[in-house]
């Protein structure tokens, strides 16, 4: 079975060897990069991936597109800032090989400011990304779905996920994702209250630090908790603000 493994990107020339570097032995790497200022475009093609260029609408719509330029039997979509590690390299190479109708959910080790986080609402966090192509779509213009009719099957192995390097990095993203989560909570007629700047993101620290034993995550658990609930704030003040 032919295995194309496509990644969206803009301005990951710190990910994007690594994550290509993961994935040498796909049979297809394809990129699509929405306007890159930095060497993300010429580092992919330096690792032979085939790049193609589109700009930015929202996430769920630049995965389908990417999609679309696959040519595999089955697509393995993964982000920059994640890796495929042997084991989990052997275990894909495995459902390949059977070649059953199914999708395949991918566990992921999340890494905030460079700790490991084992708690923290991050152990059930398995996104599908393996399926044959053209019997998954992505849907929800931020932290996007997929939808399929296949069973989804959970593999065993985890993918690394290098979530955020620093606050700069962190910015960075939540410039990225905000306008985006005003987008979708309009578009689900979420109706806001004054209160919702307030106690969602009190709420949001003590469902991550307390409830979801973030606090067993040490100082890792305390900043991904603390930062949580400051982009909790961050939407729910500029949704209010817009509406």
């Amino acid at each position: 079975m032919k295995l194309s493994v496509v990644i969206i990107t803009k301005n990951e020339e710190m990910n994007i060897q690594d994550a290509l570097a993961s994935v040498v032995w796909a049979d297809e790497k394809i990129v699509l990069d929405s306007g890159s200022t930095d060497q993300t475009v010429f580092l992919a093609r330096l690792e032979g991936a085939q790049v193609h260029e589109e700009p930015f609408t929202d996430f769920a719509a630049q995965k389908n597109k990417a999609l679309g330029l696959a040519s595999g039997d089955w697509v393995l979509l993964i982000d920059a800032d994640e890796r495929i590690t042997v084991p989990l390299q052997a275990e894909i190479k495995a459902c390949l090989a059977q070649n059953q109708p199914a999708a395949y959910a991918i566990p992921r080790d999340t890494f905030f400011f460079g700790r490991r986080l084992r708690f923290s609402g991050t152990r059930e966090d398995a996104p599908v990304r393996l399926f044959p192509r053209g019997q998954a779509r992505f849907f929800q213009s931020v932290h996007e779905q997929v939808q399929t009719d296949l069973p989804v099957i959970k593999l065993k192995n985890k993918m690394p996920h290098y979530s955020t390097r620093d606050r700069e990095h962190y910015q960075r993203k939540l410039d990225c994702y905000l306008p985006l989560e005003i987008k979708v909570m309009r578009e689900k007629g979420r109706r806001l209250g004054f209160w919702d700047p307030w106690l969602r993101p009190l709420l949001k620290f003590c469902q991550l630090y307390f409830f979801q034993a973030g606090i067993l995550d040490g100082l890792a658990g305390l900043q991904y908790a603390s930062f949580s609930s400051y982009y909790v704030f961050l939407k729910y003040s500029r949704a209010l603000n817009a509406a």
